[in-house]
């Protein structure tokens, strides 16, 4: 009876009609199925319907249709994140926010109508209310972009968590259509739009949703940049990873906190290992827990690495498609590290990763902030490794700080686990079949994972 071709991302709703007049359909329990076609090596082929609508004496020329809707998220209210830390919030205030808050209202019925709106913000933590205003109206014809004006929202010291709800409303005459006395709500349930912006004990681009899952290969690399008003740790990473296909738990990766560079990642602060989890619901998340906190400064990348050779392609990370916070997302194909949407002279690109939106992956906050003078350097990084690599076996090490080995499968299992005696630099795997392993090395402020190639 109908249909709409793909290919093509549209964010945005469009009306259609479908006449029904073979009489074989009009009889009690009529029903009607959408159905779609699409790719299955991937998260391509995703669609949504809004409402249907369905009456006598209606037409593709129903001038009785009065629908005036909201027709994109609101932007965010926060100027450079979706959820920041309170602490570091307060530092700054009303100039963490956004000066104005927007989304795209339609008209389908193009008759230019004046639509009033009202805004308000309110701690959903507290109850309190923020903000509670009634703006002017403007006049919709068609698509037409809304704008509202934020206010300066202010907490007190003992405030240590907000969720800010904050929402538009239109004032819209829906209910005057003659159509729809009967049900005065029928179209009214689409005139309002709320998001969320947390202030907590973490950072994130994203909205809590994701549209995509983006996978990254073995020797890529991901890194997202954060920037801090003051000092502080990072105690842990939440990360939402989406099931595709082929069960991937336990499957070891990398997390690694970066220090800045000329703003780009610079040297690795801290590395650690994790297994693979997936969330219990959709669009939820796991804590990765480190071992120790990391002391980060000003600007801080968090990033996260493949390690596994096998299935390399599964491990999806979940991607928000509507944050505008693209350009703090940084790759690495093997060698430099390139900012996201970075473009040259005359529109050309000049980076590799060319995508719109931001990774579900959130740096947790330590709650007690650490005090960094101006002239403390972080302890330097020695690197931790063994070797030979291949070996048919024996491996060596030469930091006598090694506190911890740990020889894991390619699958995530741990194999062997030993701490090593004052003076002992050596371990014998020799009873190890041949194959792929890892090597994850603890000193006293340093965590590595290495791979190691066993061939007798």
């Amino acid at each position: 009876m109908w249909g709409q071709a793909g290919g093509r991302a549209d964010s945005t709703f469009n009306q259609a009609f479908v006449q029904i007049s073979d009489a074989r359909y009009f009889y009690n329990g009529f029903a009607f199925r959408f159905r779609t076609f699409g790719r299955r090596s991937g998260p391509f082929d995703t669609w949504h319907v809004d409402y249907i609508y369905l009456n006598k004496g209606r037409s593709a020329t129903d001038k009785y249709m009065i629908d005036i809707a909201t027709q994109r998220a609101l932007s965010p209210l926060l100027k450079r994140y979706t959820a920041m830390p309170m602490s570091q919030y307060k530092l700054k205030g009303a100039a963490e926010l956004a000066d104005s808050v927007n989304t795209i209202v339609k008209n389908l019925i193009n008759n230019p109508t004046p639509v009033p709106s009202r805004f308000s913000v309110r701690d959903e933590v507290s109850g309190r209310s923020l903000q509670n205003e009634v703006t002017d109206p403007i006049y919709v014809n068609g698509s037409q972009r809304r704008s509202v004006k934020t206010s300066a929202y202010t907490f007190d010291n003992s405030t240590s968590r907000a969720l800010l709800r904050y929402e538009l409303d239109l004032q819209t005459s829906d209910n005057q259509n003659a159509i729809f006395q009967r049900d005065p709500q029928t179209l009214l349930r689409n005139d309002t739009i709320s998001a969320v912006a947390a202030l907590d004990n973490y950072y994130a681009y994203d909205d809590g949703s994701w549209e995509y899952a983006q996978q990254i290969r073995q020797r890529e690399q991901i890194a997202v940049r954060f920037i801090l008003n003051r000092p502080d740790t990072v105690g842990s990473v939440r990360a939402c990873i989406v099931p595709f296909t082929t069960n991937q738990a336990g499957q070891p990766f990398v997390i690694t906190v970066y220090a800045n560079l000329n703003g780009k990642p610079g040297t690795a602060l801290y590395q650690q290992s994790f297994p693979m989890q997936y969330p219990d619901t959709r669009n939820g998340f796991v804590d990765y827990k480190f071992t120790r906190s990391v002391i980060v400064k000003d600007t801080f990348y968090v990033g996260y690495q493949q390690i596994s050779s096998s299935d390399t392609t599964f491990l999806r990370l979940g991607f928000d498609k509507n944050s505008p916070f693209g350009e703090n997302i940084f790759y690495n194909g093997g060698t430099n590290w390139e900012q996201n949407l970075q473009r040259g002279a005359q529109g050309s690109t000049t980076s590799l990763l060319q995508v719109q939106g931001a990774f579900m992956l959130r740096p947790v906050m330590g709650g007690k902030l650490a005090v960094v003078t101006a002239t403390e350097e972080p302890e330097p990084l020695v690197p931790l490794r063994t070797y030979p690599n291949p070996t048919s076996g024996l491996i060596h090490w030469d930091d006598p700080r090694l506190t911890r080995l740990e020889v894991i499968s390619n699958t995530g299992r741990l194999l062997h686990a030993l701490e090593p005696e004052r003076g002992q630099q050596t371990l014998d795997l020799s009873y190890l079949p041949d194959g792929l392993y890892l090597i994850r090395l603890f000193a006293k402020q340093q965590t590595t994972v290495q791979k190691l190639i066993i061939q007798h």
